[in-house]
């Protein structure tokens, strides 16, 4: 009988999970810009929610590191009446940059299994838009990037300034919502459930 690898297959079943997860983000192997160069845009700060659709939600919270860069955790949920069930989770090192006067999130995964499983394919990047307590994301295409050739975040940077208006390089954007201080205690209990020891599937 064939043994298998323990990693390997917790890499595939991850990759999996972040198909599933990130769903209209995708992974890809540089950054843009770089978070040496970036400043923290403290309106972004907080916890923001997608609508639910069917019982799903999807939450962001993201807290300040340092002057230039977040920390993002992403929470996918199932909520049905008070029972929370979590479905996923991804943490992230998130920094701001400017393409053209566009504002870009570029995100590096800081998932505890990248120690069991090093892989190149860390990074998304995607652009934002806040209308005072609404935030759009709009993600950058991983096949797009990876069969532009692209190599180096300056690489990135000039191809996403030279196709702002591509819709090919972009995907579906996403709508969230900022928590608002009477939702706060619905958010804990939401961040309880990925802490109490429930399995994420």
């Amino acid at each position: 009988m064939l043994s298998r690898n323990p990693f390997a297959s917790r890499k595939g079943i991850f990759f999996a999970v972040c198909l599933v997860l990130l769903g209209f983000i995708g992974c890809i192997s540089i950054p843009l810009g770089d978070p040496e160069k970036a400043k923290v845009d403290d309106k972004l700060l907080g916890a923001w929610l997608t609508k639910p659709e069917e019982g799903k939600q999807t939450m962001f919270t993201v807290v300040q590191y340092d002057a230039r860069t977040c920390l993002v955790g992403e929470f996918e949920f199932k909520k049905d009446g008070d029972k929370i069930e979590p479905s996923g989770r991804f943490d992230w090192k998130m920094w701001l940059v400017d393409v053209k006067g566009t504002t870009f999130a570029s995100m590096e995964m800081k998932n505890p299994q990248l120690a069991l499983e090093p892989t190149g394919d860390v990074y998304a990047s995607a652009k934002i838009k806040r209308d005072g307590d609404s935030l759009t994301i709009q993600p950058v295409k991983d096949d797009v990037v990876k069969n532009a050739n692209i190599s180096t975040p300056q690489q990135l940077e000039d191809f996403l300034g030279a196709n702002l208006s591509n819709g090919d390089v972009f995907g579906e954007s996403l709508t969230l919502t900022k928590v608002k201080e009477d939702q706060k205690e619905e958010i804990g209990k939401v961040i309880d459930a990925f802490s109490s020891g429930v399995k994420v599937k």
